[in-house]
């Protein structure tokens, strides 16, 4: 998981609020939204501007979407966009928002230990896919096989290396990456049946 920077200005602002100014510095608003609930929002709020800017899109394609999104964080909060606009500019003008700052960031780098042990998916090709099973001499069922569809076939390596995950060592793979890459191979063609003249030759230099 990234470390989220607090970009509520950045994003937020420039999607969802419109800056201004408060004509009754230090009195707060009413309904007001006590500091632990508040930070519990801007926490949620950051969450959602990291998953943003983990797609590499233009934010102005995905602004009605966004706002969908903001809203339903107001709305698991109980709060409404007036209530959240006035309170944000409370915590801003009294200078205690660098304090709720400071701890949703805390909060996120905490929650970013939770996922440092966990291995990345990793995606093997076809080529590492049958050299594995070649390896276990289980290429031939692959090929010639015809009493069960492509899908089925993977199906049987799947549960075949669930009781033999040490040979998925052989590819440098976990059994969790191997699982995921069965499927997606059932999404594509079968290709242990392709006829050899469906591939192309490659060109050469020669």
């Amino acid at each position: 998981m990234k470390k989220f920077s607090l970009i509520l200005y950045a994003g937020l602002v420039s999607i969802f609020l419109n800056s201004c100014k408060s004509d009754s510095i230090g009195v707060k608003p009413d309904p007001f939204i006590e500091k632990d609930q508040f930070v519990d929002l801007i926490y949620d709020i950051n969450l959602l501007e990291g998953g943003l800017s983990n797609f590499n899109i233009e934010r102005s394609s995905v602004t009605d979407s966004a706002m969908t999104l903001y809203k339903g964080i107001l709305a698991k909060h109980e709060v409404d966009y007036t209530t959240f606009k006035a309170n944000q500019e409370f915590y801003v003008l009294m200078d205690k928002y660098k304090e709720v700052s400071e701890e949703v960031l805390a909060r996120i780098v905490e929650k970013e230990r939770e996922y440092e042990d966990i291995k990345p998916i990793k995606i093997i090709s076809f080529i590492q896919l049958s050299e594995l099973l070649e390896g276990d001499k289980l290429i031939e069922f692959f090929e010639k096989d015809t009493n069960t569809t492509y899908t089925q076939r993977l199906d049987s390596a799947m549960y075949f290396y669930r009781k033999r995950q040490y040979r998925l060592e052989s590819i440098d793979l976990d059994s969790i990456s191997f699982e995921v890459n069965i499927r997606k191979f059932k999404k594509g063609a079968d290709l242990f049946r392709l006829e050899k003249a469906a591939f192309k030759k490659m060109p050469t230099n020669e």
